[in-house]
């Protein structure tokens, strides 16, 4: 192995972002952000690209993975900050729970925003979880930071090695599948 295969994934994926941006293939927008004229500070541009295929992974401030995202082709937008977030195509990952790897999911689509740990998907939404040998599937899932959980819209259902259920118009689920239930029920846990 090179002696760089301990970068982690997000740096390569920021170094080819950096290639891309400076070469200006895939170049779509750039927007300037004011200068400070009285400091005499460089101006910071925000760059949207077209890419390939791209991979976005959310880290809290603790340093734990929160989910990653990876897309066949994407439009990326990347703030002056550094915080990715764009709009993917034939999207695949995995969400985590406390750290750990819970549960794998492929989407048609998805929008993914690192800055406020937004995480969308659509189009035949699957999301499989094979420590509780369950797959959830939906029309719309979306990453509810604050309890931690997915939220499953359209024709969701439920499939275990034990049973089959669904359609509901919307559930909640823990990242690994082990508790589903309404929206109600996850509020009063």
């Amino acid at each position: 192995m090179p002696e760089t295969a301990w970068i982690p994934r997000t740096i390569w994926l920021m170094l080819a972002l950096a290639v891309v941006g400076c070469t200006n293939k895939g170049l779509v927008n750039k927007r300037r952000h004011n200068a400070d004229t009285t400091s005499g500070r460089a101006t910071v541009e925000e760059r949207s690209l077209r890419t390939g295929a791209a991979e976005i992974v959310q880290r809290l401030p603790d340093g734990h993975i929160t989910w990653t995202a990876k897309a066949k082709t994407s439009l990326l937008h990347i703030s002056p900050e550094g915080k990715v977030s764009g709009s993917l195509q034939t999207v695949s990952g995995e969400l985590f729970s406390k750290g750990r790897s819970a549960s794998r999911f492929e989407a048609g689509q998805g929008d993914a925003d690192q800055a406020t740990n937004k995480l969308d998907l659509s189009g035949k939404v699957s999301v499989s979880s094979d420590q509780e040998h369950a797959r959830l599937s939906a029309e719309k899932v979306s990453w509810l930071q604050g309890p931690e959980v997915i939220e499953a819209s359209g024709s969701v259902y439920l499939r275990t090695d034990d049973y089959i259920v669904g359609p509901f118009e919307k559930l909640w689920a823990t990242p690994d599948l082990k508790l589903t239930g309404t929206p109600d029920m996850f509020k009063h846990r």
